[in-house]
């Protein structure tokens, strides 16, 4: 059996076996299963035995006698030397690696087979269990749906190569997490392929960082609705296999690279990682509607008389409302038609979640998490405090911090993410990664532009710019480019 606990392919040389799976060193396990016997089985396996016996026991006999003639030190052999094999629990396969041995070495005991596969449910386990990762190196050279065989792999350190296209990141992303193998990376490799076909040469954790962005940002506008909230919606094309596979990226965002999609409701994510939720349900719903009902809803909780009373129908109206509102009633019928929209109708999308995300649940309480959505959203003053700059500055060069400090005060909401993104490779403040580097470079004519290192957070700006507008002009045109190329290695 291979390491995926499948029937090997025994019509394979091992070359053909190694350019499929592009793995370094392939791994095969023997499987012994009891065998059922019929009486004449038996009778022949009783006589086999009974002549078994009888040569241990003159080879028993004879290796005491050798031991005696000898007078050896090293008794090694007594009455119950027999030519059974010694009962133990696995049989290992070598080579041993000196240091490694336990990574390539070990192997899997049939009763590890029957509990994950049989009796197990699919995404039940613990992904970071240690004993699951030494047991079993969790290699993925084919998964199930991926475009092509380079597209993943994982090598015996855990660390994933991925190839997605820019323009169809969120499909192939959604395939290649939809195997559940996948939870046992511990990096990500990703080669992000442009609309010509030509793959950037940029590599790098800031191009991981990259690829989590897009496909949130992909994600939001395909499989979402609400405002400043979102709420996953359901779609007919995507099953619980496309939900749990999104449930991985979720988790695995946040395990390695400490992102969590904050665009969507912290009501979904609690449902999603708790079960239930706490958070304010009225003051996220107003964040989940329209600016236009968000004004006229909050009007009506605070002063039912002035609000006009056919607008305020017609608003209830677009969200299904079937009962009569009065001044008494707003309050709850409002709550019923945010837990209605916010909970009941993604309820099919945070079960499917919970299988994967209620692991994130038992390491963050509802307070870290509330805290983590206050630090990750980005705002103008913290994006500004995170730039640094050297001490030693010229004049010149001091002239264009400024410039650049007054340029992210200044930015809107939507731009302020995609500076953000430009530098860092990602659109939210990521936990621990709180600066920005800046340094001056020299840049004329056409070449002049800002160039970003998002692996180490590092900005790089021209340092002669004629004054402020031209330097806003020029960052806005960059930062507005639907796609940017990373060809920084």
């Amino acid at each position: 059996m291979d390491f995926k606990r499948q029937s090997a392919n025994l019509d394979l040389s091992v070359e053909n076996i190694y350019d499929r799976s592009k793995m370094r060193l392939l791994r095969f396990y023997l499987l012994t299963v009891p065998k059922e016997r019929d009486n004449t089985e038996q009778e022949k396996n009783s006589t086999t035995r009974t002549k078994e016996n009888e040569d241990q026991k003159s080879v028993s006999q004879l290796l005491r006698l050798e031991n005696h003639e000898n007078n050896s030190s090293h008794s090694s052999y007594n009455e119950h030397t027999s030519l059974n094999m010694c009962s133990d629990d696995e049989i290992q396969f070598g080579p041993v690696l000196a240091d490694i041995d336990d990574i390539y070495d070990s192997t899997i005991p049939l009763n590890d087979i029957h509990t994950q596969s049989d009796s197990q449910p699919e995404n039940s386990y613990i992904a970071n269990d240690p004993g699951i990762i030494t047991n079993s190196l969790g290699i993925i050279a084919d998964g199930p749906g991926l475009i092509n065989n380079e597209q993943l792999f994982l090598d015996p350190f855990h660390s994933v190569k991925i190839r997605v296209h820019r323009g169809n990141l969120m499909i192939e992303m959604m395939k290649i997490f939809s195997d559940p193998t996948i939870m046992y990376a511990t990096f990500f490799d990703v080669s992000m392929i442009l609309p010509t076909g030509k793959a950037e040469e940029g590599v790098g954790e800031g191009i991981f960082r990259d690829c989590l962005t897009e496909f949130w940002n992909e994600f939001m506008d395909n499989c979402c609705i609400g405002n400043s909230q979102k709420v996953p919606t359901i779609r007919h094309d995507f099953q619980e296999e496309q939900w749990l596979s999104i449930g991985r990226i979720i988790f695995k965002g946040w395990q390695i690279a400490n992102y969590l999609p904050i665009g969507l409701s912290i009501i979904v994510m609690e449902n999603a990682m708790y079960g239930k939720f706490k958070s304010d349900l009225m003051e996220n719903f107003l964040c989940f509607i329209t600016e236009e009902d968000k004004t006229l809803f909050s009007t009506a909780l605070k002063d039912y008389e002035s609000v006009d009373n056919d607008e305020l129908i017609e608003a209830l109206e677009n969200h299904s409302c079937r009962s009569a509102v009065t001044k008494e009633s707003i309050t709850r019928i409002l709550l019923e038609i945010a837990h209605k929209e916010m909970v009941q109708e993604c309820n099919f999308i945070t079960d499917a979640w919970a299988k994967i995300l209620s692991q994130l649940g038992q390491s963050l309480s509802y307070e870290n998490l509330t805290e983590i959505y206050s630090k990750m959203e980005p705002s103008n003053r913290k994006v500004t405090k995170m730039l640094h700059f050297s001490d030693n500055l010229s004049n010149l060069e001091r002239e264009v911090m400024n410039h650049l400090q007054r340029y992210v005060r200044e930015l809107d909401k939507v731009l302020l993410k995609k500076f953000l993104r430009f530098c860092t490779g990602s659109d939210l403040i990521l936990d621990g990664k709180d600066t920005i580097t800046v340094e001056f470079v020299v840049l004329d004519g056409f070449g002049r532009r800002p160039i970003a290192h998002t692996c180490g957070r590092v900005l790089r700006i021209p340092r002669n710019y004629e004054n402020f507008t031209i330097f806003r002009s020029e960052f806005n045109n960059i930062l507005n480019t639907s796609v940017w190329v990373m060809d920084i290695v």
